[in-house]
């Protein structure tokens, strides 16, 4: 019998010279820092009469506006952001009611920022008071990222004197939704399966993003819960909510892909817009359309200042019964001007809301925005008609006057029936009242 030969020396190579598999890719960790009822604690801050009591920032405590901000004293009461102050102060009637200062918010949360800024370059604002933070590659177990978040609010708290609560996550969409689980000064780390544990069985409300109309249309497919949507076919998802459906199923999930983008290279500026809440319900056609023209006037004139024009016009309305009504145009060239805003916005008003229909409810606010925005050429070419000519140069001569004097130092004629806006104080380009959308 032929003898088998002796089997050769293995070819692998020894254990300590075999090759190392390679480095698992550092986990993806955002902090999502949203600081402790933010107006109301700088108020608070800055008058020591006011703490340990209710506060409620807002806009004209005498008039028709809205909580900007409560204080967490004033919660227990059903106070809640968005309320108008009227049923605020029915709810809370030993409440302090505060106007909003909007300079001292920007002073303390650009302090914020540059705290933020130390811990990771890539901070993303997010609003006036939250901003998320990128700490990938930086932390790695979970030990680590509540140790360094501890100290993040311990540094607010001490220079500062201002409570932030902050939620961290493996996406920017868990962070959020983690921040909001434990306030004031909470620290609170999810995981994806412990969103989906946390979150799965509450409704769809909870969930960042999904308003009243949204968790109605959820409810008439059977989605009533986070757990349920995150399980619904992306099928009925997209032939409901078009392209947002399959997103609204991922966020359900605890997934999201966006990147948390630094503020110097966040994209332009979608729409540019403001809104107004009357001082009472107005249904005279010439008194609403000054408040048109006003708020067209300030639309163009914050474009103009950002770099922008824009050829889609958008109006806003609110009736006395809360209703809401909106219309949008595409106009044929890029604008500018304030009267061009104005006469775009005029028709959409008329189909919103006709002049000649008696026995309606009144106009409780308006807002008007300017979006597909261009930027303006910074040496842009001369008008080929004289109007066109005269009209460039009185927009910038009014730009000038208004930057060295204030925003009311010129009011347009067809301005002045809406006399609440006489004597007020501007609201500057980037204040948080100037709501600005971006992608």
């Amino acid at each position: 019998m032929m003898q088998q030969p002796a089997p050769g020396p293995s070819l692998a190579p020894p254990p300590h010279l075999a090759p190392s598999s390679p480095p698992a890719p550092p986990p993806h960790v955002v902090f999502h820092v949203d600081m402790d009822a933010f107006f109301a604690s700088v108020e608070q801050l800055l008058n020591p009469r006011l703490r340990g009591k209710p506060v409620l920032v807002c806009g004209n405590p005498r008039g028709r506006s809205v909580v900007a901000t409560a204080s967490y004293e004033a919660r227990p009461f059903g106070v809640r952001c968005g309320m108008p102050v009227g049923e605020a102060r029915r709810l809370c009637p030993h409440g302090t009611f505060v106007v909003g200062d909007p300079a001292k918010y920007i002073h303390l949360s650009l302090q914020v920022l540059d705290i933020l800024r130390s811990v990771s370059p890539v901070v993303e604002p997010f609003s006036i008071d939250e901003a998320f933070l990128d700490l990938s590659g930086l932390v790695r177990r979970r030990s680590e990222m509540l140790v360094l978040a501890s100290r993040v609010q311990r540094r607010i708290r001490a220079e500062l004197r201002l409570g932030a609560s902050i939620g961290i996550g493996p996406n920017k969409f868990v962070a959020k939704m983690a921040s909001g689980v434990h306030k004031p000064e909470g620290l609170t780390c999810l995981s994806r399966e412990d969103f989906r544990r946390h979150f799965g069985p509450l409704p769809v409300r909870e969930l960042w993003g999904v308003g009243e109309a949204t968790e109605k249309a959820l409810g008439a497919l059977g989605i009533r819960t986070i757990r349920e949507l995150g399980q619904a076919p992306r099928e009925i998802l997209s032939a409901t909510f078009g392209v947002i459906g399959p997103g609204l199923r991922e966020v359900a999930r605890g997934e999201d892909d966006s990147p948390v983008v630094p503020y110097d290279q966040s994209p332009d500026e979608k729409s540019i817009g403001h809104e107004h809440t009357l001082a009472h319900d107005e249904s005279d056609p010439e008194k609403l359309r000054a408040h048109l023209l006003r708020l067209s006037d300030q639309v163009a004139r914050r474009a103009r200042c950002r770099g922008f024009a824009g050829r889609r016009v958008a109006v806003k309305l609110r009736r006395a019964d809360f209703t809401t009504h909106q219309a949008q145009s595409q106009l044929g060239r890029w604008v500018s001007g304030g009267l061009e805003v104005y006469r775009a916005a005029a028709v959409l008003m008329e189909r919103l809301y006709p002049a000649r229909r008696p026995g309606r409810l009144g106009v409780r606010l308006l807002g008007v925005s300017l979006g597909d925005l261009a930027r303006l050429s910074p040496d842009p070419q001369r008008p080929l008609f004289p109007a066109d000519e005269r009209s460039r140069i009185m927009l910038e001569a009014v730009d000038a006057l208004r930057d060295r004097l204030g925003e009311d130092v010129l009011v347009r004629a067809g301005a002045l029936m809406c006399r609440e806006w006489r004597g007020g104080p501007g609201i500057p380009p980037g204040s948080p009242l100037d709501r600005t959308e971006s992608p």
